[in-house]
């Protein structure tokens, strides 16, 4: 999203809620035609997250916190946004100038914490909790 549709935006918070309203609203678009969506995205604020529920409503959203540290990000990072971040290149990125809430309980219907897991058995554990859902 954010070399397309995102791609004017910035990390101050302002273009942080642009960006998820952008998401949760294409994200309903794909919802309202019938669509099974995934979407996944840095939410770093509590309201922020309470806002894209909004958007995309309270009955098809299942919010997931992956659960990861900086150091773990900028290992996975295939942008490079963590090490431009770490240089300073980058103005209030979360997790370096810009805080995160980790969400509280209650928040998020599940947490997959990636410190822990290697990424195939965080894969694993996401497709044992979402694919029965989306089954019939």
């Amino acid at each position: 999203m954010r070399s397309g549709l995102n791609s004017d935006l910035g990390f101050s918070d302002a273009d942080r809620k642009e960006n998820i309203r952008r998401i949760a609203e294409v994200a309903r678009l794909f919802l309202d035609s019938g669509m099974v969506v995934f979407t996944s995205f840095i939410t770093p604020l509590r309201s922020l997250r309470s806002y894209a529920a909004t958007i995309v409503g309270p009955a098809d959203i299942t919010p997931i916190y992956v659960k990861a540290s900086f150091e773990t990000c900028a290992n996975r990072d295939v942008k490079g946004l963590y090490a431009k971040a770490a240089k300073g290149g980058v103005k209030h990125f979360t997790g370096k100038d810009s805080s995160f809430e980790e969400p509280i309980e209650g928040d998020s219907d599940w947490v997959i914490s990636t410190d822990e897991q290697s990424e195939t058995e965080s894969m694993d554990t996401l497709q044992q909790k979402i694919l029965p859902i989306i089954r019939p």
